[in-house]
């Protein structure tokens, strides 16, 4: 079986989801931290290095969406961007593919809205896999694990506008 992972790189509370090819919920996890600087990045890594090396060595992870950076962002965009290239190098080091998913592109695969508040993210997980989530880090990390496997695995039955998220980032657009 493959398996994928979603990554919301939040500074206060990363928050990583596992599907399976099928796009079945296996697990999530959400990292709080009141820690600062290297201490929090450190942190965070190995967290994210935790799941990566249980379900790469016991099941192989196919690939990884990552929820890229708000560009629009006025707090914190640099500790934002530490956070993002720590988890993008430890990805790259251990030859595990990503693909970077804009906050954009995660709203509305989910919604079908690119604009939709986080609230309504975590309203149309419930609604479109049954999945309840506490915290919107964990449903964002699971909205970007679904759209990476449908990246790889058969879209055929996506909707209108799930398909216009997965050919927007096939072509780089």
């Amino acid at each position: 079986m493959k398996y994928y992972l979603g990554i919301d790189p939040s500074l206060t509370g990363c928050a990583v989801a596992i599907v399976g090819e099928k796009g079945e919920f296996i697990n999530s996890q959400r990292f709080s931290n009141k820690l600062r600087g290297m201490e929090r990045l450190i942190f965070i890594r190995n967290k994210v290095a935790e799941v990566l090396n249980d379900y790469n060595w016991r099941h192989g992870i196919k690939a990884v969406g990552i929820e890229g950076y708000a560009r629009g962002a006025m707090n914190r965009r640099e500790e934002a961007g530490e956070l993002g290239g720590t988890l993008r190098i430890l990805l790259f080091e251990n030859k595990i593919q990503y693909i970077d998913i804009a906050p954009s592109q995660i709203k509305k695969f989910a919604t079908g809205k690119g604009n939709a508040q986080k609230d309504h993210v975590l309203l149309a997980v419930y609604k479109k896999w049954g999945i309840e989530f506490k915290t919107n880090d964990e449903a964002d990390a699971f909205v970007a694990a679904q759209v990476v496997r449908a990246m790889f695995e058969d879209a055929d039955g996506a909707l209108v506008y799930e398909k216009e998220v997965l050919k927007k980032l096939k072509t780089g657009a």
